[in-house]
């Protein structure tokens, strides 16, 4: 029995706490509600103070019975909502609201959580860093009129004439011709027992037009000795030869001449043992045996000729040198300024 009355007392003092907290909670949401609602009804906006400002600068909503929260609304109805961020004095009657940086046109500002509450929204413009208010409505309905905005005039612009331009005249430019090195020269070596030209002239003629062929294919040669810039084409070996070879060897120049003076010219080729010489595709001397030989082409001055040499040795001395003379240049042997490693 005491069991009995001890649980029912405990149910009693439980039923009353619970109930007397309801009925707590219930007058408090009440309340909350009563003045929330009349709080909203009464919210109004009447300025925003400075009446124009920059994004991210502080701004000042003021009116009657403010809310912390302020909402802008965009024309695409997109929302910004702070509410943390913003200060609000205890009389509620200033907000200070700051910018947000992205913002550009035309928005909607209120005060307030309640969405659907539209009565204390007022325009503005955020236009190239300033916000500024647009004509809105106060509490009687009355527009606000905008300061009239008077054109300040133009001074008026006096073209300025431009000095004419006298054209100075370009000196003449003269082409400078470039400076030789000389001729690329190879060397190889060759049998003998063998005629040593297969197809000499073939051979020569193409070269002397640029085809830079293999010696291989049209002479009968053994192998290659060495590969050097000859700056003229006067070499006397005696008994000697490139490379440590004595005897039964071959050598090839080619590249490019420059005529000095026009006129014809006339090419001497000294040579123990034989030698050819082709200039432009044109064969001009072929020797095949120890001795000077000669032959004549028309140059024209500043200009550039393909020239090749083929020279072979048997045996004993080996020399060759390649000499010219014009109507007007004494024969010489070719200077390395005017020879060329390159076609």
């Amino acid at each position: 029995m005491k069991y009995i009355k001890n649980h029912l007392l405990i149910s009693i003092i439980l039923i009353v706490g619970l109930s007397s907290y309801f009925v707590y909670s219930w007058y408090q949401l009440g309340d909350y509600i009563s003045l929330n609602s009349s709080n909203a009804s009464d919210r109004v906006i009447n300025s925003i103070v400075p009446s124009s400002s920059a994004p991210n600068d502080v701004i000042e909503i003021r009116g009657v019975n403010l809310d912390q929260t302020v909402q802008a609304f965009d024309k695409d109805g997109a929302r910004d909502t702070t509410k943390f961020e913003n200060e609000i004095n205890d009389e509620k009657t200033i907000v200070k609201y700051k910018i947000p940086d992205y913002f550009s046109g035309g928005y909607l500002v209120r005060v307030g959580p309640n969405l659907s509450d539209t009565s204390n929204m007022v325009s503005v413009t955020v236009s190239a860093g300033a916000i500024m208010p647009t004509p809105t409505q106060s509490n009687s309905g009355t527009a606000v009129p905008r300061p009239t905005e008077t054109a300040v005039p133009r001074p008026t612009e006096t073209a300025v004439p431009r000095p004419t331009e006298t054209a100075v005249p370009r000196p003449t430019e003269t082409a400078v011709p470039r400076i030789g090195a000389g001729l690329a020269g190879e060397y190889y070596t060759w049998t003998p027992k063998f005629n040593l030209f297969k197809s000499a002239s073939s051979f020569l003629k193409n070269l002397s037009k640029g085809n830079i062929t293999n010696p291989f294919d049209y002479l009968r040669i053994n192998r290659f000795i060495k590969r050097e810039l000859t700056p003229k084409i006067q070499l006397d070996w005696a008994f000697g030869g490139p490379g440590g070879v004595r005897d039964y060897f071959l050598g090839r120049w080619f590249g490019s001449i420059r005529a000095p003076v026009t006129g014809e010219y006339t090419f001497y080729l000294d040579s123990d043992d034989g030698a050819n010489l082709a200039v432009d595709g044109h064969e001009i001397i072929v020797n095949k045996k120890a001795g000077m030989t000669t032959g004549t082409y028309n140059l024209e001055s500043g200009k550039y000729y393909k020239i090749a040499i083929l020279y072979f040795e048997g045996e004993g001395l080996a020399r060759i040198n390649l000499s010219w003379s014009a109507p007007s240049l004494p024969k010489q042997v070719i200077p390395t300024q005017y020879l060329y490693p390159t076609f």
